[in-house]
Parts: structure tokens; C-alpha cells; sequence
């Protein structure tokens, strides 16, 4: 059944969200409440806040709610987040005990059968209230895509709209994972180290310069990176035995044994995930991602996004 009306545990929690209110956000959740944020549990208030302060009102989030649904005390809707760090769409599970919270489960929103943008919008908070109007429907642009595929005429800005809105979602979910691998390897290790660390786990040592320059990263960045990344304990420095002045850098064997395990359930989920596609459409696939990357306009987007 599809309603208009948040019920009122859910709605003070996207209020508290909206505002920023950390008191107010944890306050709806029970004493062993659970955020899932893509398979990563937290569990408690303590947790919670934790995960809050790194990934939601940490970074300022907003959400607004575009298409809910209820199923007894399961809340079902896809909310636009947006803030400083992941924004766009997702799709929230909220299971209710009373007047409190049990569960609020986040996962990554697929593209639907129908659109998944709703006639209204609904958001709460500051200068927020119940928006009526008519959005744009995804869905179309989608349809527009899969006739071009046929080979019916399109007009290309419409096939280039739908190429942007596809990558502005991947860099945005990608920006999320990126910080919950992190979190994995070690809560305090940065996002933005996770692919230094990463790029470590698949080889032997290396010199700062030649890491530097596979990540595309300045020397100096890189540099700083690996100083804080040392005092976690995840890496360490050892001397080229090829020229006595220069250093190289290679993960200890527990940050070796940490990464090489979560590279390994992360190459099981893909499995599973994929598990059903045709050989071809993986190579395939494989073939225009490498050619994407080469053509830096996931970089232009990513950089886009920022602004």
C-alpha cells in the first residue's frame, strides 16, 4: 500500500537528519537499534553515532523522501540523499517497533520496471514541507535508450542525459563504498587512502613515485598518505635493495591479510551478483569500462560533482 504520510518515528528521523541533530537522530532508534548501510551493521546508539558522524550528519546530509510503501511495521522508501559526501538516490528499509525505530536498512537503489520518481515529493525540516508537482521521469530517458538499442531514432541529448545521470549514480555509490571499505580495513583509515592501500594487497613492494603515478595522484599527496596509512599499522617503508637511497612501501601482514581478505568476499559478492550474466555481456562490459576510463570522462564527471 502506497501512503503520503511518513509514520511519526520515521518523519522526526528525517527531520533530525534535515537539521543536523545527532541527539535527535539517535533518540529514534531502540537501545539495540541496527543501521545496515550496505551490508556493514551497526548496532546500537554508539555505533550508530559513529557511522552518522562519518557518512551522513557528519556530512551534512539531507533527505527527501520521493516513493514510499508499507508493508505492517516496515517502511519501504527511496530517499534522495543529498550532502557533502554520497548523494542521489537509495532505497531505505525502516522497521518499526511502537514509537521507535529497530532497523534502518540502506541499500543501493537498481533501476526500476517503472520510474521510481513519484508525482510528489516529500521532505521535512527547514523551509521543507509537502511538494506537489510533476518531476522527471527517469524512466522515459531509459525507454529512450533501449529504442536507440533497436535502432529507432533518438535524439542524442537524450541518450547523453541518461550516459550522465548513469555515471553521477556510479561516482556517487562509488564514493559511498569507498568509504565503507575503508571503514573495514581499519575505522580510522580516509577514504581517499583505500585505493592506495588496495593497489598495495595486489603486488610486491613499490616506490612511492611508481604508486603515485598508477593512482594518478601528485607525489607529495601520496607522500602524506602513506605517513598517516604507517601509523595505522597497515603499511611500512623498506629499502630498495636496487638502490640504497630510496625507499619502497608494501603492507604489513596484518593490513596484507586485512585487505586480501575483504579483495576476496568483495570478488564473491561480484560472483554472485553476476553470476547469471551471459560470458559475452561481461567481456563486453568489461571492454567499455577500460574505454571510459581511458576516455577521463569519469574523471570530468567526478570533478563536475564536487563543484
Amino acid at each position: 500500500m502506497t501512503e503520503t504520510r511518513l509514520p511519526p518515528p520515521v518523519e522526526r528521523l528525517m527531520y533530525a537528519v534535515n537539521e543536523s541533530d545527532r541527539t535527535g537522530f539517535l533518540a529514534e532508534f531502540t537501545d539495540d537499534g541496527v543501521v545496515d548501510a550496505l551490508g556493514h551493521r551497526y548496532v546500537g546508539r554508539d555505533e550508530i553515532r559513529d557511522w552518522s558522524d562519518s557518512a551522513s550528519i557528519g556530512h551534512q546530509q539531507t533527505f527527501t523522501v520521493k516513493k514510499m510503501s508499507f508493508d505492517g511495521d516496515v517502511v519501504t522508501a527511496v530517499i534522495d540523499v543529498t550532502g557533502n559526501g554520497y548523494a542521489g538516490p537509495s532505497t531505505f528499509c525502516f522497521h518499526l517497533d511502537g514509537d521507535r525505530i529497530t532497523e534502518m536498512r540502506i541499500s543501493e537503489l537498481r533501476w526500476p520496471a517503472r520510474p521510481v520518481r513519484s508525482p510528489f515529493c516529500y521532505s521535512v525540516g527547514r523551509h521543507r514541507g509537502l511538494v506537489l508537482g510533476r518531476r522527471h521521469d527517469s524512466g522515459t530517458i531509459m525507454a529512450s535508450c533501449q529504442q536507440r538499442a533497436k535502432g529507432d531514432a533518438v535524439a542524442d541529448d537524450e541518450v547523453l542525459r541518461a550516459l550522465q545521470q548513469e555515471l553521477q549514480l556510479l561516482i556517487r555509490r562509488s564514493r559511498l563504498m569507498t568509504r565503507e571499505l575503508a571503514r573495514a580495513v581499519h575505522p580510522r583509515l580516509d577514504p581517499s587512502a583505500y585505493a592506495l592501500v588496495a593497489l598495495l594487497s595486489s603486488g610486491q613492494p613499490r616506490r612511492v613515485s611508481e604508486v603515485a603515478a598508477t593512482l594518478n595522484q601528485e607525489l607529495s599527496t601520496v607522500s602524506r598518505q602513506i605517513d598517516v596509512v604507517e601509523r595505522l599499522g597497515l603499511v611500512h617503508r623498506v629499502s630498495d635493495p636496487r638502490d640504497a637511497r630510496a625507499k619502497l612501501v608494501s603492507l604489513t601482514e596484518s593490513g596484507r591479510e586485512t585487505v586480501s581478505a575483504q579483495l576476496a568476499a568483495r570478488r564473491r559478492l561480484l560472483t554472485a551478483q553476476l553470476g547469471t550474466w551471459p560470458q559475452e555481456d561481461l567481456v563486453e562490459l568489461t571492454r567499455l569500462l577500460h574505454q571510459l576510463r581511458e576516455s577521463g570522462i569519469w574523471d570530468v564527471e567526478a570533478k563536475n560533482l564536487e563543484r
